[in-house]
């Protein structure tokens, strides 16, 4: 059985984390923060829309060294909960309806609109099941332009994986079988 939780470090984004929250809630099936330091509502805001969307909700506050270190004490942490897969967003990432054709008829937040592929993850991990690792589309607009590429953002739990680099850190995946894929994107507007 496919278990999949939403794996985020934060700190101060109560302005944006219901964003990236609410592209995920039918796509996951618990919540791993690592707060860094956060003195606004971020956790309280966290918490609550994981209790009302029924997700699992687990919490480490642990104070920022760099980005990799930081980043694999949350893969750590997240290793010791019995999910199948991590699905790795940062605050203000937005789980979109699939690839960039459906982008702008997926909304999120209205329920009317809702996107048809409530299952994009599991769906994504079922038709590939030889693979432990997916780079996932990403977008990010700039407000000028608008720039894609390819991250891990996707890893099965049982592989040993880790970030690399301080500032401009990046999953080091080694000769892992991986698939790249343009069926799930990842918005964020920079």
């Amino acid at each position: 059985m496919i278990k999949i939780a939403l794996v985020i470090m934060v700190k101060d984004e109560e302005k944006r984390i219901l964003t990236t929250l609410k592209s995920i809630k039918n796509q996951v099936d618990g919540i791993v923060m690592l707060d860094t330091g956060s003195t606004d509502q971020t956790i309280s805001i966290s918490k609550s829309f994981a209790l009302e969307n029924n997700l699992s909700f687990h919490l480490k506050k642990k104070t920022f060294q760099d980005f990799s270190t930081t980043r694999n004490i949350m893969l750590k942490f997240a290793k010791k909960f019995d999910y199948t897969h991590l699905f790795l967003l940062d605050c203000n990432d937005e789980l979109k309806c699939g690839s960039f054709q459906n982008f702008k008829s997926c909304d999120n937040d209205n329920e009317e609109k809702k996107c048809k592929h409530d299952n994009l993850l599991r769906s994504l991990i079922q038709e590939n099941s030889t693979y432990k690792i997916f780079l996932l589309k990403q977008q990010w607009y700039t407000g000028s332009e608008t720039i894609n590429f390819y991250n891990i953002r996707l890893i099965q739990n049982n592989i040993d994986i880790e970030y690399k680099g301080s500032v401009h850190e990046y999953l080091d995946a080694g000769s892992l079988p991986h698939l790249k894929t343009d069926n799930v994107l990842i918005f964020q507007d920079r």
